[in-house]
């Protein structure tokens, strides 16, 4: 029995939330460096609502991938 993972680090330590820029069409949730797991259950949470439900505030801009452009 084995499995494997991927680690996503970020530069500045925070996870990517949200549409990538220019690629509106996929969506991020990754980045985690090391954080417990329960941190990206809950970005995935909002993910969904924000696709799903149109009153939804959007992802915070300090964890979207756009910080980075």
């Amino acid at each position: 029995h084995a499995w494997v993972g991927i680690a996503a680090h970020t530069c500045d330590q925070l996870p990517i939330v949200g549409p990538l820029p220019g690629r509106s069409s996929i969506i991020a949730c990754f980045g985690w460096n090391g954080r417990p797991w329960a941190m990206a259950t809950r970005a995935a949470d909002a993910v969904v609502a924000g696709l799903s439900e149109p009153d939804v505030r959007p992802v915070t801009p300090w964890l979207r991938a756009r910080r980075f452009v």
